[in-house]
């Protein structure tokens, strides 16, 4: 963590906090669902230079990154396997680090949409 001095006012530069949730999910298809967040309030004093998106299948414990310096506040996450619920998780990247992770609520089920 560092401290910077601008106009006599102190302001801490360091990590990002973690986006701002929750995460949010549409488009939900057999193999993809998209996944959408906010970004951070405290960008650390840096730029954000993207997000890294995980996901897990339940019950595993093992995370896998789908998407890195995502530029963007959402992803469409494809190569998902229906009828298996997924968990995800959103970091914010700055210079200085990433920030802690902003995590699902619940589980996520990809599944052939219903016809109208």
């Amino acid at each position: 963590m560092r401290k910077a001095m601008w106009c006599g006012k102190v302001k801490v530069i360091g990590r990002p906090d973690a986006p701002e949730g929750p995460l949010e999910f549409d488009d939900i298809q057999a193999r993809s669902v998209r996944v959408s967040w906010r970004p951070p309030s405290d960008d650390g004093g840096s730029d954000i230079l993207g997000y890294i998106v995980e996901r897990r299948e339940v019950p595993k414990a093992a995370w896998y990154t789908v998407g890195a310096r995502v530029s963007e506040t959402s992803l469409v996450v494809k190569g998902l396997k229906e009828n298996v619920e997924y968990h995800f998780r959103v970091f914010a990247e700055n210079q200085f680090g990433v920030s802690r992770s902003l995590k699902s609520d619940g589980a996520v089920l990809p599944k052939t949409p219903l016809c109208e």
